[in-house]
């Protein structure tokens, strides 16, 4: 059975060949998925391996333009892609489009290890010494991309009040269960989770 690609000019005068990508796939098209992502503001690496965290990032692309939110890159998705990137003027609006292709980073040969953990990683810093930094301030209702900071001693971005006494965060540095850290299974990197406003300490924006 043979398969019919339609080659479609892109709205950036590139042509581009839109076949259907998901997860698990590899090669030359999903380098160019990854490729228009990275233009678009979402944080992947352009490995040509579609894994978890680009799945993540073309889920938060569709969620921004309005699309199906599937995770499969078809036709609407690719013409989204091409067309001109919004950028977004909040901060932190952009990172939470980068740290939304960060989901599914795993820690590899140790804490705070692996190839893509060492490339996002910065120096350690103390989670209660963070409101003190210029330009971060308190905030009663958080916004996309914010800060939260929890009573155990952890931080992530917010990304949703639930509107059941919990909110939707993108975690680093945790574990895939409820856990900060699962280091002894070997579960550590980045996830999106869901917590209780209970552990919330406060929120915090960095301004610039």
């Amino acid at each position: 059975m043979s398969t019919i690609t339609m080659r479609v000019p892109s709205t950036d005068g590139t042509a581009h060949h839109p076949g259907l990508l998901t997860q698990g796939e590899t090669g030359k098209a999903v380098r160019r998925l990854q490729e228009r992502l990275v233009r678009h503001g979402y944080g992947v690496v352009v490995d040509g391996d579609f894994g978890p965290a680009t799945a993540a990032a073309v889920r938060g692309f569709q969620a921004d333009h309005g699309l199906t939110v599937d995770g499969a890159v078809g036709p609407e998705t690719w013409e989204a892609l091409f067309g001109k990137p919004r950028r977004p003027r909040r901060l932190g609006e952009r990172a939470y489009r980068i740290g939304s292709g960060l989901v599914g980073v795993m820690e590899s040969g140790g804490n705070n290890n692996g190839a893509m953990v060492l490339k996002v990683t910065r120096s350690w810093a103390a989670v209660r010494l963070v409101s003190t930094v210029a330009g971060v301030r308190r905030v009663g209702n958080p916004r996309r991309g914010d800060l939260v900071r929890f009573t155990f001693d952890h931080i992530g971005l917010f990304v949703r009040d639930c509107g059941n006494g919990t909110i939707e965060t993108l975690e680093g540095n945790t574990g895939r269960t409820g856990a900060v850290s699962d280091s002894s299974t070997g579960g550590d990197g980045v996830y999106r989770k869901i917590r209780s406003k209970g552990l919330v300490q406060d929120y915090l924006r960095v301004g610039r």
